[in-house]
């Protein structure tokens, strides 16, 4: 008695004929790329992998935190941080009152800018202020003490900044901030500062 095909067997025949027909080239490829590979050396392996990410590109590394100057007041240990946004005058003018008479005054906002450029010349991160705002009351008290203040210092009116930039020689930053021609540039190398003045432009080395 002849057997009888299945229908569901004659359906599926042609379909796994079909299937083996487009795996086949598939597997065959996967070997040779294998035979190549054994005969590669690292050399061509690493140009290989460099050539099939040629299409990548890596992406930039997202922006850090915007880079901030720190002012550092040696006598009242208080920090203003500088950014890109401007300083309030207010606050400007509070950070450099008088520390021995907490009195204060409007400072010029040009020495500010000539902090800003001095930190940027130099890539410093920190700014040691040594005086700001003096009132005319201290000065009088620092020049009977023999301290080397003028009479009509220029700190007196808020015009004067004495300052230093921690790992930057003293004779570099002098430098930098005659060639600025703000005003007075005085240079203490015994004392560490350089003062700078929106005065008359003019210079002096203490003794």
């Amino acid at each position: 008695m002849a057997r009888r095909a299945l229908p569901g067997l004659r359906l599926a025949l042609p379909g796994l004929a079909l299937l083996g027909a487009l795996l086949l080239p598939s597997v065959a490829r996967a070997d040779e790329e294998a035979e190549e590979d054994e005969g590669l050396s690292k050399k061509q392996e690493w140009l290989r992998d460099k050539a099939d990410r040629g299409g990548i590109r890596a992406h930039r590394p997202a922006r850090g935190a915007e880079p901030v100057v720190s002012l550092h007041n040696l006598w009242t240990g208080e920090v203003l941080p500088l950014r890109r946004a401007p300083v309030q005058p207010e606050r400007w003018s509070l950070f450099l009152r008088c520390h021995h008479t907490n009195q204060r005054i409007e400072m010029d906002g040009r020495l500010l800018d000539l902090l800003r450029r001095a930190a940027a010349r130099f890539h410093a991160s920190v700014v040691h202020i040594i005086s700001g705002f003096r009132a005319p009351k201290y000065n009088l008290m620092l020049r009977k003490k023999g301290r080397q203040v003028a009479r009509d210092s220029q700190h007196t009116h808020g015009h004067a900044i004495d300052f230093r930039l921690p790992g930057v020689q003293l004779a570099a930053l002098r430098r930098f901030v005659l060639a600025q021609r703000l005003g007075g540039v005085g240079y203490y190398p015994r004392s560490e500062f350089v003062h700078a003045d929106t005065g008359p432009v003019r210079s002096w080395v203490a003794e």
